[in-house]
């Protein structure tokens, strides 16, 4: 599916549980999400598990999130449907694009955020990447 011009991909990575078969592969999990930013739904998952089943389900799981219900809804979503050695990776990968996103959306001079991205301006949480 190609890249559509109204979407952005955003990456980040964390560092995987030590002992497990993905750490000895890979030392972190690299997540790229691609975000359609007119209405900040999630299109697209890719991320570096080892198992095409994983990667499906994670994309199954998290395309058309809507992120301006906040990060959490997401996280619950995995923690609900994935019980595996790299969740808190996982958790803390996915936090860190949608942080990101919304320094890009400000960076850009996006006007129209929900108000949902401009609390998280204001608290700073976005600050992290």
């Amino acid at each position: 599916m190609p890249t559509r011009p109204s979407t952005v991909v955003v990456t980040a990575t964390a560092l995987m549980p030590k002992a497990t078969p993905t750490y000895e592969l890979h030392k972190v999990l690299g997540i790229a999400v691609e975000i359609d930013d007119s209405c900040h739904k999630i299109v697209r998952v890719e991320c570096t598990f080892q198992t095409n089943l994983m990667r499906d389900h994670l994309t199954n799981l998290l395309c058309g999130y809507d992120l301006t219900q906040g990060i959490e809804g997401a996280v619950d979503v995995v923690n609900r449907h994935l019980v595996i050695s790299a969740t808190g990776a996982l958790v803390r990968a996915l936090k860190t694009v949608y942080f990101k996103y919304v320094q890009h959306l400000k960076a850009i001079g996006r006007t129209d955020l929900p108000a949902i991205f401009l609390s998280e301006l204001r608290r700073g949480k976005a600050e992290i990447v």
